[in-house]
């Protein structure tokens, strides 16, 4: 028999906050290096006026230290889900190998809980189980913990990929404030995830325009996998549904 510090989920949620933490210490000090930039192009485009292409410039890749504190944070988060599944489970005389699965159809999921008796578990618990399956859902989507599961199984065959986001909020600056009101033709060209030499934004000014105006972009990384957004972001929302949504449909039973 384990000992209960062992098994107790609420230790593994705290081990857990812990690593987000750490993961996003190590994402500051990487960002702070400006790891990614914009540079800018002119072009003659007419009588007095130019055409600027701003490019994405990356000058250092996510570091293996950055991406295997990500999957840190990945597992320890997923595997308090199934410390909690686990924990009751076994009070409750439910299968030793049971855990937190997703299937696609309704049969497929009731093969599994007949297999894993999770007809012992507490009707909450039996509830919530199949209200995140994906043939549960009315929209087309993943449940957040679906696409926490499938980081996670990405990860034990492969260390999480990181990749450079350019977020839709644009930040327009220069020594004229009045600048970004005569600067004709605007247009974002991409957005999201960005590859080194991308071009994000053009637009058409004159040299004196030039001059003054500057476009900064704000960077953040993301997985590749894509369907988390921002990383960071990413593990704040997994934490909160865990310690908010599931923690207390366990807790009156742990």
């Amino acid at each position: 028999m384990f000992a209960p510090d062992v098994t107790d989920p609420r230790l593994r949620i705290e081990w857990s906050l812990a690593r987000i933490d750490q993961f996003k210490a190590a994402l500051k000090t990487f960002m702070d290096g400006r790891p990614y930039e914009i540079v800018a192009n002119a072009e003659p485009y007419g009588e007095g006026q130019f055409q600027v292409h701003y490019h994405v410039k990356i000058r250092r890749e996510a570091p293996l230290s950055l991406r295997y504190s990500a999957g840190d944070a990945i597992h320890n988060l997923r595997a308090t889900i199934d410390n909690l599944v686990w924990h009751v489970g076994q009070k409750c005389g439910a299968g030793n190998y049971l855990s937190l699965v997703f299937k696609n159809t309704p049969e497929e999921f009731k093969k599994y809980c007949t297999s894993h008796r999770t007809h012992k578990l507490p009707s909450v618990i039996q509830d919530w189980l199949k209200d995140i399956q994906p043939f549960s859902r009315s929209d087309s989507g993943r449940h957040l913990l679906h696409v926490l599961t499938r980081l996670w199984n990405g990860d034990k065959h492969r260390t999480p990929a990181l990749v450079a986001v350019a977020l839709p909020s644009i930040a327009f600056g220069g020594r004229d404030p009045t600048v970004v009101a005569t600067v004709s033709r605007l247009q974002i060209v991409k957005q999201g995830f960005v590859d080194d030499g991308d071009e994000v934004l053009t637009t058409i000014a004159t040299m004196d325009q030039i001059q003054n105006f500057e476009a900064a972009f704000t960077f953040q990384v993301s997985f590749k996998e894509g369907e988390t957004g921002i990383a960071a972001e990413f593990f704040d929302v997994i934490y909160k549904q865990i310690t908010e949504d599931v923690f207390p449909k366990f807790t009156p039973f742990i």
